[in-house]
């Protein structure tokens, strides 16, 4: 996918890192989650259009691509 704005990127990080901390992830795997949701607000025009079930399915894909790279950080991430 193409990246079509940069609106909504920080609100959407934000939200979703917050999110991940209120279940229990620890900072680095939040800010994974962070990344991913900021990543699919940058090929939207505007709010995505695709079902919540289907983003999910999409941001966990992304999620397992990002945390080898996330855990290669360091020891406990």
């Amino acid at each position: 996918m193409l990246f079509n704005s940069s609106a909504g990127c920080g609100n959407a990080f934000c939200g979703a890192m917050l999110a991940a901390l209120q279940a229990g992830a620890g900072l680095p795997i939040a800010g994974a989650w962070g990344c991913v949701a900021g990543s699919l607000m940058a090929e939207a025009r505007g709010v995505p259009k695709n079902p919540p079930g289907e983003l999910y399915s999409e941001a966990r894909r992304r999620l397992s691509l990002l945390l080898p790279l996330v855990r290669s950080l360091g020891p406990g991430l």
